[in-house]
């Protein structure tokens, strides 16, 4: 069979390395991390937030458009 290449980034994967060999690589995986600033932390939940909350008054629209036509069908 001829050889395959690796995965991308399973290139250099030793494997049974040990507890060491772990914590090495998640504190290498770790620092690769990258955390948002406050300006998009808040841009993010306000849009979260917005999403959610259409969404919700849609789903109640929906049932409520539901409600009335079962209640006119069935009494």
């Amino acid at each position: 069979m001829a050889n395959k290449k690796p995965a991308r980034g399973q290139e250099d994967a030793p494997q049974n390395r040990g507890i060491g060999g772990y914590f090495h690589d998640l504190r290498v995986e770790w620092n690769k991390i990258t955390f948002p600033d406050r300006k998009d932390l808040s841009r993010s939940t306000i849009s979260v937030f917005l999403i959610t909350g259409l969404l919700m008054g849609i789903i109640v629209g929906f049932n409520t458009l539901i409600t009335i036509i079962f209640k006119a069908i069935f009494g």
